[in-house]
């Protein structure tokens, strides 16, 4: 491809740390000739002298323009036949630029392509693809990323029915010569790409998108230094009511599309499907999909559930699923997804993917590009997704708390203590506690496959139930008093958060009531030092606790509010 084929035009103003981590960006991952012009729109913050130290046409305005007159300049300078617009506040990935260019040239009606991002504030719609919910301000994440869309869409495109946001775009010259250049009516930016792809559509050209490449974009960067966060809004409320106004027919047709339709119509009634690895046995993951599974169902909605290994709990699911399979459909409107093999599995099934992370050790636990959403049932777990590069929203484990809730008061003094632990050396300590103190004890199965289901009987009969994660909240909805507490850990922390009472229990669920808060190491001593604190006031404060934070009803609410915002 010979020099200056390509015309690459940025736009800057100040955020010199933004210019730099672009520029490092495109240098490193662009392997074709292209010409780079940028617009220096009256930086103060030593912009101007920076970018003499590079190979490139700078164009030094003494005043701020604003994008759109900034990009206009930029393009009438460019030799190119493809032009690429962009933010200065990217990240691009490997053969980014020939990825553009190999989508532009598969299809000569092609006029402007784009490429998948991770939404970075931008109103323009790209659609739903798998990838949207990253959040990725690292290079090697976003090489990642390409490189596992590469093996996905190698070269493949996708129409894309409305606009391509101009954070970045390829335009071909033959859309410039027909329609001309950016409308300066919208002021500094903010509807100006919207305004050029109507238009280009309307001449004929389609818009495309290459899926096998990725960006991240930060988002608005340069506006929020010159803006407060109300006046960006009202300037896009504005530039929306202009192209409203210019193009009345097609935001009509934009806001009438029939996916929107038809979840306003049909969200009472919705083709769910819930995933799951295993169904071997009563663990927490099996627990929670029989909750959600039974919720879902109550409201109406049509239940599958897909695992990869059937087994025992199978028949129980059947209650609220029209069917357990290792075959999934080609289509549902909302699937959730337990467990990264399930994601995996599911690639190539369509529907609003949500994936929740319910730990942050096990490997089935970690998220994985190609889900809509991403979910962690603790502040904990979110973090630790966030850490992984995605954006995740805290939808804590639902309980069925009309299935656990009391059917008998606590004894005024601890009579009686079960054991939900796995892990064989702390039921031993346990029942060495409760010998010393004369108490009752009682222990479930450490082999899940071995466990009774009615499991809610066993913590009624108990005053006091010690446990980790789900059957610590389980316990909780039947108002027992908790301590945190097992042996079984994931890493080399193996520690316990203790007695559930009022000043700590916002703490001890922001690690999923895992013992991974306060991580105090319990002997048999401690142990019986924290059933000494045993109250019975502590069963009605879990109960309070567990219905406002923990209700399976209040967690579908959100599952469902996040399919319908989205």
């Amino acid at each position: 491809m010979k020099k200056h084929q390509i015309s690459v035009v940025v736009p800057v103003y100040n955020n010199i740390k933004y210019t730099t981590q672009f520029l490092v960006s495109i240098y490193k991952n662009t392997k074709i000739p292209f010409e780079l012009i940028i617009v220096n729109n009256g930086s103060t913050d030593g912009t101007k002298e920076f970018l003499e130290h590079f190979d490139c046409k700078v164009i030094n305005k003494k005043e701020n323009v604003g994008f759109v007159k900034a990009v206009n300049e930029g393009m009438k300078k460019a030799s190119g036949e493809y032009l690429v617009g962009f933010n200065n506040d990217i990240v691009v990935g490997p053969r980014w630029l020939e990825k553009l260019v190999n989508a532009a040239n598969s299809d000569g009606r092609i006029g402007i392509v784009g490429m998948i991002f991770n939404g970075g504030g931008s109103f323009q719609n790209l659609g739903k693809y798998p990838f949207q919910g990253k959040v990725i301000p690292e290079q090697n994440e976003v090489d990642n990323i390409n490189h596992q869309l590469e093996s996905m869409y190698d070269g493949k495109v996708i129409e894309e029915k409305h606009s391509i946001p101009f954070s970045l775009a390829l335009i071909k010259r033959k859309v410039l010569k027909k329609i001309a250049y950016l409308s300066e009516e919208y002021g500094i930016g903010l509807g100006d790409d919207g305004d050029f792809n109507i238009r280009a559509r309307a001449a004929g050209f389609r818009l495309a998108i290459a899926k096998d490449g990725y960006f991240y974009h930060h988002g608005r960067t340069t506006f929020k230094i010159l803006f407060p966060d109300q006046e960006i809004l009202d300037m896009q409320n504005t530039n929306m009511d202009i192209l409203k106004r210019k193009y009345p027919e097609e935001y009509k047709r934009v806001d009438d599309q029939p996916e929107r339709e038809f979840k306003k119509a049909d969200k009472s009634k919705l083709n769910i499907l819930l995933t799951n690895n295993h169904l071997f046995g009563l663990g927490g993951s099996e627990t929670y999909l029989y909750a959600m599974a039974k919720e879902l169902h109550k409201r109406g909605h049509n239940i599958e559930i897909f695992t990869l290994n059937p087994g025992p709990v199978a028949a129980r699911m059947e209650e609220f699923a029209t069917t357990v399979t290792t075959e999934p459909k080609a289509e549902y409107d909302l699937i959730l997804i337990n467990h990264k093999t399930c994601l995996e599995r599911l690639k190539n099934t369509t529907g609003f993917k949500v994936f929740t992370s319910h730990g942050i050790y096990p490997e089935l636990e970690q998220p994985e590009i190609g889900a809509n959403a991403y979910v962690g049932i603790s502040e904990e777990v979110v973090d630790h997704i966030i850490k992984k590069s995605f954006k995740a929203k805290l939808i804590r484990n639902g309980i069925d708390c009309h299935r656990f809730s009391p059917t008998k008061q606590i004894n005024k003094n601890l009579v009686s203590v079960l054991s939900l632990c796995q892990r064989e050396e702390a039921t031993k300590k346990l029942k060495e506690a409760c010998e010393f103190l004369g108490l009752q004890f009682n222990s479930v199965p450490t082999d899940r496959e071995k466990r009774v289901w009615n499991i809610e009987e066993l913590i009624n009969n108990a005053d006091l139930v010690v446990g980790l994660g789900r059957g610590a909240y389980e316990a909780m909805a039947c108002g027992r008093a908790v301590i945190i507490y097992d042996e079984r850990s994931y890493d080399s922390i193996q520690g316990a958060d203790g007695i559930v009472i009022p000043d700590n229990a916002d703490e001890v669920a922001k690690n999923n009531f895992s013992g991974r808060r306060f991580k105090k190491k319990f002997t048999v001593h401690n142990l019986i030092a924290e059933m000494e604190k045993y109250d019975p006031v502590m069963g009605e404060f879990n109960r309070k606790y567990a219905l406002e934070n923990f209700n399976i009803e209040k967690q579908v609410d959100k599952y469902l509010e996040l399919y319908a915002n989205n």
